[in-house]
């Protein structure tokens, strides 16, 4: 998608893309993300295109660090998915050509049996324990971008102060999006939108709801996007 974000017509394109794919190049974040983020007008109506402001604080939340490490479009990304797995290379056992000494023989292939099958079970044991280790290691690592919708109790409630108390909400896992977005709703009530990124097996988003529903002025506290990175 190459659009210049300068009219209400192509933001209405791109808002109008991002209904129904959350992303620019559809299920699965890219660099392509940033190229549209970067031509986004800083003054987009986020009431009018409430999708954008979905996908806006999604990769606003992604560390610029890890931007770089993003595959650079669908097809890219896809090929990452798709890319067959290598094949193990098999052991091959030598077996003796000699058919003489059928006693004698029949004693010492037996033992060169037992041998190679247990060097078989050592190496099978040494390929699970690596992959069992690799497996713990990658899931340690996962990370998934969260957006919250956060309802005031009332229209009194102060939104930028009820943005910094959720703020306040710190965990080891748990890194807040740099900015957050004020969106009217009706009659004078304001939603609240946050970002961040949370370490899957540390940071728990019931945890977090909780958290966030025991501040005070806090009416509703629902998820609006869940995305692994």
């Amino acid at each position: 998608m190459d659009l210049v974000l300068a009219t209400p017509a192509n933001l209405n394109i791109l808002n109008n893309h991002l209904i129904d794919n959350s992303f620019v190049d559809g299920f699965m974040v890219t660099k392509n993300d940033f190229k549209v983020f970067a031509k986004l007008p800083a003054d987009f109506d986020a009431a009018t295109f409430i999708y954008i402001a979905r996908w806006y604080n999604f990769v606003s939340a992604i560390p610029l660090g890890q931007r770089a490490t993003l595959p650079a479009d669908a097809k890219a990304a896809v090929a990452a998915y798709a890319a067959p797995a290598k094949p193990v290379a098999k052991k091959v056992t030598k077996k003796s050509s000699s058919s003489s000494s059928s006693s004698s023989s029949s004693g010492s292939d037996s033992s060169d049996s037992d041998s190679d099958s247990d060097s078989e079970d050592d190496e099978a044991k040494a390929k699970k324990a690596a992959y069992d280790a690799k497996t713990k290691a990658n899931i340690e690592k996962e990370q998934s971008t969260v957006i919250f919708d956060i309802k005031p109790a009332d229209v009194d409630v102060d939104i930028d102060a009820l943005a910094d108390s959720i703020y306040g909400i710190t965990c080891d896992g748990l890194e807040w999006g740099r900015e957050h977005q004020i969106i009217p709703l009706a009659f004078g009530l304001k939603m609240l939108k946050v970002a961040c990124i949370i370490r899957n097996v540390k940071v728990s988003t019931d945890w977090m709801e909780e958290q966030m529903a025991e501040i005070e002025g806090v009416g509703s506290v629902e998820i609006a996007a869940f995305n692994k990175i």
